[in-house]
């Protein structure tokens, strides 16, 4: 199938831009990012630089930023939703620093700039990752401390079951492993289900478990989590197929050259954008039942992947860059 896509100049798949430069909370997040792990004077000299590294290139930092806007329409206070939104995002660039390693992904460029592990060595990328991942449960367990003991089960059961054995590092772990010999269509979703949307949902559900949210809401928090992060997944398989390192801001051609789960290459683009199609317009379904219920919940709306009419040609060839 592979054979029949070829990259071409000047297509652009993109993720949303999620707020404008005038958003005060989104400026307001991108400096606790780079301030919230601020080593300690003991930090050794190398180990500090490999963080700043990190929280100098912070991406659009998507998973925060809906992560902040899910605790206010919840009721919670600016800080607790700062500290909730910040250790989901820590959360999520330690994941890019293991993803990116040699062992694994073997990249070279994230986020436009290069790899932390090759410029300062792959040990001292891991530690910097481990140092992130301390920090992002620091600030979520302070924000939680206080909950009755009950309630802060269920937010520390959660948690455990996003990012623990059963969550991402179950959906990392069969990337890794990927064989043909299960290279389904549905086998490649559940991988990136177990990937993407697990960080998405994290996102948007820790923040309502926090304010003992309707656990109606909390399940369409959910199912939308799966529909927009397996759209996002397509998109970025899109995007390995068909865009260079200097539109991706990543390494590109990686899930071919590693034989990596991609659905692009498994089953062509016409399919591969039907499906991302069908994922838009079940999200767009759980949106619209959300905002019946509070209004406030419009902002997931900068979520959406917008896929343009004019995607496809006749002959299923990508023609805009309205990923």
């Amino acid at each position: 199938m592979y054979s029949q896509i070829s990259k071409s100049p000047g297509r652009s798949f993109s993720h949303p831009s999620l707020v404008t430069a005038d958003d005060q909370a989104g400026l307001e997040l991108n400096q606790a990012f780079r301030n919230l792990v601020c080593a300690e004077p003991a930090t050794d000299p190398i180990l500090q630089g490999a963080l700043v590294h990190l929280v100098s290139y912070p991406g659009s930092m998507i998973r925060a930023r809906m992560a902040w806007h899910a605790a206010k329409v919840c009721g919670l206070t600016d800080e607790t939703s700062r500290n909730l939104a910040i250790g989901v995002e820590y959360f999520h660039t330690a994941s890019l620093v293991f993803d990116d390693l040699s062992c694994m992904d073997d990249a070279s460029v994230r986020r436009k700039a290069v790899c932390v592990h090759k410029r300062f060595g792959e040990a001292t990328a891991i530690l910097a990752a481990l140092a992130l991942v301390n920090r992002a449960y620091a600030l979520i367990w302070a924000e939680t401390a206080g909950l009755e003991t009950d309630h802060g089960l269920r937010v520390t059961r959660f948690v455990e079951s996003c990012l623990g054995a059963s969550g991402v590092l179950s959906g990392q772990s069969r990337d890794l492993n990927f064989s043909s010999a299960d290279d389904s269509a549905g086998a490649i979703l559940e991988i990136a289900a177990g990937k993407t949307v697990t960080l998405l949902k994290l996102a948007l559900c820790l923040p309502a478990l926090v304010a003992d949210a309707a656990p109606p809401t909390i399940e369409r928090l959910a199912d939308l989590a799966r529909a927009r992060g397996l759209g996002y997944q397509i998109a970025d398989d899109f995007k390995d197929v068909f865009q260079e390192e200097e539109e991706s801001g990543k390494t590109s051609n990686r899930d071919r050259s590693l034989e990596r789960p991609n659905l692009v290459t498994k089953v062509g683009v016409p399919l591969a954008a039907r499906r991302l199609n069908d994922l838009v317009h079940e999200g767009d379904q759980i949106e619209r039942e959300l905002r019946q219920e509070n209004s406030r919940w419009a902002f997931l709306n900068r979520l959406r992947i917008a896929v343009g009419p004019a995607l496809l040609s006749k002959d299923g060839v990508p023609l805009s860059g309205d990923l």
